[in-house]
């Protein structure tokens, strides 16, 4: 089986553990061997949200608004996130025959 992915480090590490108590609600949607994989996205793409956000200065001014804020605003934002955009693509993908072994099977 492939590594786990990096633990992310900084700004990411909340959101992470997150990604980490929804594992159930991945391995339901893509089954349990694609876990990792979506994972392992996930964190990629959160790592560049943090960027686009560190940008525009959000991350300073939710910090001088108090940590505990900060943690619901992540929850709701990975939430709002995985369930609105990720989710329902990687649904699509896995649907949708991207694989060659989606369309030998129907053949």
């Amino acid at each position: 089986s492939p590594p786990p992915p990096p633990r992310p480090s900084g700004q990411t590490q909340q959101l992470w553990a997150l990604a980490q108590q929804d594992r159930g609600k991945i391995a339901e949607i893509f089954g349990a061997e694609n876990v990792e994989a979506v994972l392992r996205e996930l964190e990629g793409e959160m790592a560049k949200m943090r960027a686009l956000e560190k940008t525009a200065g959000r991350i300073d001014r939710c910090r001088a608004q108090g940590e505990g804020e900060k943690r619901g605003e992540d929850e709701l934002a990975w939430r709002a996130w995985v369930e609105g955009h990720y989710l329902p693509r990687l649904k699509r993908e896995k649907e949708g025959g991207g694989g060659e072994r989606g369309r030998r099977r129907s053949v």
